[in-house]
């Protein structure tokens, strides 16, 4: 019996949270609230709703008619992840032990930035000549701490992924917009933010909903 598929959920994608000092005397909380954005494939566009809290997220996955197809609860202190399908108010653990590919990368960081979604975003380049590959993510800072742990708790195999998780210095830090094309130009795959609500949210949100099953293979 087929449960359902979560080979959309990534990213592109996509964001642990502590205190940061950011002066003397004063403090700048991480990250909590609500991420949509919209991820394009060819002429496929689906969107996706991230709710961060601590070291907690729910991913949601929306099809193309607008429904709600599946939730990623993704806990990455306990680098745990369930699956959740809403239709048949089932869910199941999703371990995930793939071997992560080692690739190399050419990465440069610009001076190029812009304005999305509200925020002040940084233009990085990622190429791989083996893969032949050219990702763009226009990076905004503001300690997005959770987007690292959940891209490695995630463990997936999609590029924007997987390239972003090369990145250092990029912690604390969210892709409002990454663009993967080959090596010619031809776009591939696009994720775009359209909004981020900073706000408190209940833990409630983070649990399995009560009447849900466990599925069984």
């Amino acid at each position: 019996m087929k449960f359902f598929s979560f080979q959309k959920l990534m990213l592109p994608a996509i964001l642990l949270f502590g205190l940061t000092l950011t002066g003397a005397g004063s403090v700048k909380a991480n990250f909590e609230g609500v991420i949509e954005f919209t991820k394009k494939t060819g002429n496929t566009e689906v969107k996706y709703k991230y709710f961060v809290k601590g070291d907690k997220m729910r991913i949601e996955d929306f099809g193309t008619d607008g429904t709600l197809q599946g939730i990623m609860l993704v806990d990455a202190a306990a680098n745990k992840v369930i699956g959740i399908s809403p239709e048949r108010k089932l869910w199941m653990d999703m371990p995930n032990n793939r071997q992560r590919k080692d690739v190399k990368l050419d990465i440069q960081k610009t001076n190029n930035s812009k304005e999305i979604a509200g925020y002040k975003c940084t233009e990085w380049k990622v190429s791989c000549k083996d893969e032949d590959r050219v990702i763009t993510y226009w990076l905004a800072n503001d300690q997005f701490t959770f987007f690292m742990p959940m891209l490695k708790t995630l463990n997936r195999a999609d590029k924007l992924s997987l390239y972003f998780l090369k990145l250092n210095g990029a912690d604390g830090m969210f892709p409002m917009l990454g663009e993967e094309k080959k090596a010619d130009g031809t776009l591939i795959t696009t994720l775009k933010v359209s909004t981020v609500k900073k706000q408190s949210l209940d833990n409630s949100i983070f649990d399995i909903p009560q009447g849900y099953s466990k599925y069984d293979k």
